[in-house]
Formats: structure tokens, sequence, C-alpha cells
């Protein structure tokens, strides 16, 4: 559903035939996700889910075996994340080449 100053916009239509200004604040909402079902299975049992078994080789970061779920959330006046920096903890994982390596 989209809505445009409190209206409910008509989806088989255009925003330009809606008389939506360029610019304009739309609002969008989806409240269904639909999920695949041959997606639902997890990686086989060989494979470890949490590091550092997770990330041992390559191929194991490969999205083949599995499905990915990819969601953003924007806002100008964040409601939901209020906490600063809360999307600052990031998580790398490297693989050691050789013994000496520091890296």
């Amino acid at each position: 559903m989209m809505f445009y100053i409190g209206k409910d916009l008509e989806d088989e239509k255009s925003l330009a035939a809606l008389n939506v200004q360029p610019n304009s604040l739309v609002h969008l909402i989806r409240t269904k996700v639909h999920m695949w079902p041959w997606a639902q299975r997890l990686p086989g049992d060989n494979k470890s889910l949490r590091p550092p078994g997770a990330f041992k080789k390559k191929s194991y970061l490969s999205t083949k075996d599995g499905h990915v779920f990819l969601m953003e959330y924007y806002e100008e006046r964040l409601l939901m994340l209020s906490n600063a920096g809360i999307g600052a903890n990031l998580c790398t994982y490297y693989h050691k080449s050789s013994p000496e390596d520091q890296r």
C-alpha cells in the first residue's frame, strides 16, 4: 500500500497520474513477507552455523544452500533505532593465510 498526504494511492496508476509532486514523501507499507518453501532449509550438518567454523572456506559464504533476506530501514528521525551508534558495530572475520600473518 502507498499513502500520499493521508490518501491511499491506486496501484494501477503512475505517481504522475495521481498528482504526486516530485520530491514528495510517499509512505510505503508492506505487511506480509512471503517465504519461498524451498528456501526454508538450513546449511548441511557438516557446516557450522557460527564463527569461527562458519567461515573456514570462501565457499561457505555462498548463498547457494540457503537464502538471503535483505532489508533496509531508513528514516530522517529514527523512531526504532534511538541509540547513537547502534549501526556502527561491524564484525569482520579474517582467515589467516599463514601463522605469521598479523592482520
